[in-house]
């Protein structure tokens, strides 16, 4: 019988190789991943493999901007963790699941699955699960025009973020909070807001060493440059429009470069990217091996 502890860690090497992957800009090795790691987490019966990988396969669909894709994705997710009562992959798909319907304009779905995962990640302790909900929240509000309440959620968000310490959440939520306070006529405050989300941004950026990936780092985070921009030329603050408007066309200008082209690793991704292949590798060549001795085996008398 086949050893199935080598084909689940198979499965975590596919997905964390399909993470890495993304992360470069590889979506299509990525996709290819993660669809292996379901196709033998559904082979074996590990619900989680699959459940984690339909969560990875919908926030490329939502990267995409594919968000009817996107939506389908994570209702799948969310249906195979209740199954098993993965409470964190249902958060996490709930989470997904209502920064995607924000997108599809389906608010009241928003609403109702961004409180249910904050519920669930409240009740299992799970304070970056429960940021990530509070900010879906505070989106959904916003969406709706009610900036005073959208506030009141960033700033809950903001007060769990600082045990976490996310970059990721740290920007996402200074810059909602920035796009709420602008909606209020709060320019000034506003600004600070813009200004602390671009200073994370600008954080985490520099310590990337190749150009190529502080371009992919910036993909999505753009808007924060240009509602930044926008508001210093509301508030007169021409100087200050200008150098913030040099650095976001330099950025998209390289950025422009470098679309299209194939990622470049620096040696330490290099080694992680051939380690997890490697690692691949191996798991695949014991799974052959462990096949083979069973056909033998079933062909041996009395058997």
């Amino acid at each position: 019988m086949l050893k199935p502890e080598f084909k689940q860690q198979l499965i975590e090497a596919l997905g964390d190789l399909g993470n890495l992957e993304v992360r470069l800009g590889d979506t299509a090795s990525a996709e290819k991943d993660f669809r292996r790691a379901i196709e033998i987490s559904e082979a074996i019966k590990h619900p989680r493999g699959v459940t984690i990988n339909l969560i990875a396969l919908g926030d490329l669909e939502w990267r995409r901007k594919r968000f009817p894709e996107a939506a389908a994705l994570y209702r799948q997710a969310l249906a195979r963790a209740n199954e098993v009562n993965d409470r964190a992959s249902t958060a996490s798909a709930r989470i997904q699941l209502a920064l995607t319907y924000r997108d599809l304009k389906q608010l009241d779905d928003a609403a109702r699955e961004a409180k249910d995962a904050r519920e669930i990640a409240q009740a299992t302790q799970a304070r970056p699960l429960e940021v990530q909900a509070v900010y879906a929240q505070g989106e959904i509000a916003r969406a709706r025009g009610r900036d005073e309440d959208a506030l009141d959620y960033y700033s809950s968000g903001e007060e769990i973020v600082r045990e976490t310490a996310d970059p990721e959440m740290t920007w996402r939520l200074n810059f909602g909070r920035g796009q709420s306070l602008e909606g209020l006529k709060r320019d000034e405050e506003a600004l600070t807001a813009y200004q602390n989300a671009v200073k994370t941004i600008e954080t985490v950026r520099s310590s990337l060493r190749e150009e190529r990936f502080r371009a992919g780092y910036l993909e999505d985070k753009y808007q924060v440059y240009v509602a930044l921009v926008q508001l210093l030329l509301k508030l007169k603050r021409l100087d200050e429009a200008f150098v913030f408007a040099e650095k976001l066309r330099a950025r998209s200008y390289l950025d422009m470069l470098n679309r299209g082209q194939p990622p470049i690793r620096n040696e330490g991704q290099r080694q992680t990217e051939t380690s997890l292949q490697n690692r691949i590798r191996e798991l695949q060549r014991q799974l052959e091996a462990e096949t083979r001795e069973t056909k033998a085996g079933s062909k041996a008398p009395g058997i």
